[in-house]
């Protein structure tokens, strides 16, 4: 049997009573594409925490402790010409999918 197959996690559902469990197991996880994703967005969070702590080096990002989409916020109005002009609506769409 194909170790995806037997990959599953656990959603969390809510308190429906004291009977029944509030985690659903959900099978056939793809957990390898899942973990490139989250390798990916872990890569491209990087990359923005040390393009802001370059482009204005005298803030205290370390201080901050900024969540990505705060991160995404500061830096959706750089300038940017075509076709990279779209990228931070692209990195805000990929945000949402995580």
């Amino acid at each position: 049997m194909d170790w995806k197959d037997l990959a599953s996690t656990a959603v969390y559902t809510g308190m429906t009573d004291e009977n029944e469990s509030i985690w659903e197991r959900v099978d056939g996880v793809d957990v390898a594409f899942i973990g490139a994703f989250l390798t990916a967005h872990l890569s491209l969070e990087k990359y923005i925490t040390d393009y802001l702590g370059l482009r204005y080096p005298s803030l205290a990002w370390g201080d901050a402790k900024l969540t990505f989409s705060q991160k995404i916020a500061l830096i959706q109005h750089e300038p940017a010409k075509p076709p990279y002009d779209e990228i931070y609506l692209r990195i805000k769409d990929f945000n949402s999918i995580r």
